[in-house]
């Protein structure tokens, strides 16, 4: 040997990896890399659920705040002497002095739910007796779709309006009515 040389040092019965210890540890990390895929996908779901649900929530809280607007500025009815709201289990026809579409005065509002779908139109002939029957469903405006089940029916009072949204029950009443009358 040379002087300034050096060899490498060799341990014996050591000389380097063999091939069972490198599929070893392949193998275990595979296993690391499948737990840490199935954790990160099961949050993801969890997280994509969540956002769908807190939606369902959002959307229904925004229809609940436009029909208690809409229904709290309702007009009272001199002739019936009564505040000019009319509901059916799937439709509900309103006079109110809050409308979505159009900007200024008194509209006829009418909702209808159908499968899943809430329709919305407004008219500013309120009057018109042509209205009394409501709108048909291919006049009016597609306003929410994937609701699920949305009822409508007057309070037991027969004052207000009962609305059934997601298995809950909410009672709105009119501010142009008596609060003596609401008071009975």
């Amino acid at each position: 040997m040379r002087p300034g040389t050096a060899r490498p040092r060799v341990i014996p019965g050591r000389a380097g990896m063999t091939l069972v210890e490198i599929l070893v540890a392949v193998l275990l990390m595979a296993t690391v890399a499948a737990v840490m895929y199935q954790s990160m996908n099961a949050a993801i779901a969890f997280s994509h659920r969540g956002e769908a649900r807190l939606r369902g929530f959002g959307r229904g809280r925004a229809l609940l705040e436009l029909l208690h607007r809409q229904i709290h500025a309702a007009m009272f009815n001199q002739a019936e002497k009564k505040a000019w709201i009319e509901v059916d289990d799937d439709r509900l026809r309103l006079v109110t002095r809050a409308p979505l579409i159009n900007r200024r005065g008194p509209v006829m509002a009418f909702y209808l739910f159908d499968s899943g779908r809430l329709y919305y139109q407004e008219r500013r002939d309120y009057y018109n007796p042509d209205y009394k029957d409501g709108l048909p469903e291919e006049r009016m405006l597609l306003l929410a779709d994937g609701l699920p089940e949305l009822t409508f029916a007057a309070s037991d009072d027969e004052v207000g309006v009962r609305v059934g949204l997601a298995g809950r029950e909410y009672e709105l009443y009119p501010r142009c009515l008596d609060p003596r009358r609401l008071a009975r």
